[in-house]
């Protein structure tokens, strides 16, 4: 949002550019490992492996339609409508991001255990056999 509003068509890189620019990455990292580490914590471990490869592949195509969008907003504007096309594209990132922490904000309802256990594991059969 800082790049939304702070960011005209005079360059102050140092103090409207990179404040803007050091939020979005301590931003980015402080969300990357919380999103890995929620995208499988309600895995069984035999599982997880899998459900963290699941969830960074989607990753690839989120960054493909960012940037896909990202030009389509901006478009064919020339240089006199760039800083506008520029601001117009992060008031619009600006709200899907808010849009989707409040998805993940829904209640999620709990799902029960499925598949079979993992090899080595000990059931509640092998317990009742002694």
């Amino acid at each position: 949002m800082l790049l939304a509003v702070g960011v005209g068509a005079s360059p102050h890189w140092a103090t409207h550019g990179l404040p803007a620019v050091l939020l979005t990455g301590a931003g980015i990292g402080l969300t990357l490992p919380v999103q890995a580490g929620t995208a499988v914590a309600s895995l069984p471990d035999h599982r997880s492996g899998t459900g963290s490869a699941v969830s960074q592949s989607f990753r690839q195509p989120g960054a493909v339609l960012g940037i896909s969008l990202f030009v389509a907003v901006v478009g064919d504007s020339g240089p006199a409508q760039a800083v506008g096309a520029f601001q117009h594209v992060w008031w619009v990132f600006g709200a899907l991001g808010l849009v989707s922490g409040l998805i993940v904000c829904l209640p999620v309802q709990a799902r029960g255990t499925d598949g079979p256990e993992p090899v080595g594991a000990v059931g509640a059969a092998a317990d009742l056999s002694h």
